[in-house]
């Protein structure tokens, strides 16, 4: 659970962004920082606050600011974590204050969609309306980014771990 200390710092922030991993939550926690909106204490990914919470399982109680969830794409944002050598680390990270000990959401993803369930939750791949309907709900006065389509789709074999993630999750709201 994250202590009083960082649940404050968390709270003078504008507002919390968490997924699962590899849905370009740093496209859009960049692109809303360049207009403007706090998302972290310093400008830069390696904030502690934001490495602590961009993976986080649950919504601690004490929060106060808005949150948007980013979910989706599955099986290629589990490739991508893969290929960028993050998956075990955010898997990790969502196993971290909670481990469901489910063999069937063995990584906690659902888990952590079911606790988000009353954030503004934006699926990954981006749509234009869909983004400008999440910026809508979370008050947000900022251009609607650029979006590219993914370039990479992932191709079977995958390793191992990634394989466990798509039998468990290919057919879910996650995918």
């Amino acid at each position: 659970m994250l202590n009083a200390e960082t649940v404050d710092k968390i709270n003078k922030l504008q507002l919390l962004i968490v997924s699962h991993g590899g849905v370009g939550s740093n496209f859009i926690a960049d692109h809303l920082e360049e207009h403007g909106i706090k998302l972290r204490e310093q400008k830069k990914r390696s904030d502690h606050i934001y490495r602590i919470t961009c993976h986080m399982a649950t919504k601690h109680p004490n929060i106060k600011i808005p949150i948007l969830y980013i979910y989706g794409d599955i099986v290629n944002s589990m490739n991508s974590q893969q290929s960028r050598g993050l998956l075990t680390t955010n898997i990790e990270k969502l196993r971290m204050y909670h481990n469901n000990q489910n063999e069937n959401d063995p990584f906690n993803y659902l888990f952590q969609y079911e606790n988000f369930k009353d954030c503004v939750k934006l699926k990954y791949p981006f749509k234009t309306e869909e983004i400008k309907e999440c910026f809508k709900k979370l008050n947000l006065n900022v251009p609607i980014p650029e979006i590219k389509e993914r370039s990479v789709y992932h191709q079977r074999p995958y390793t191992k771990l990634v394989q466990q993630g798509v039998d468990c999750y290919e057919n879910t709201v996650l995918s």
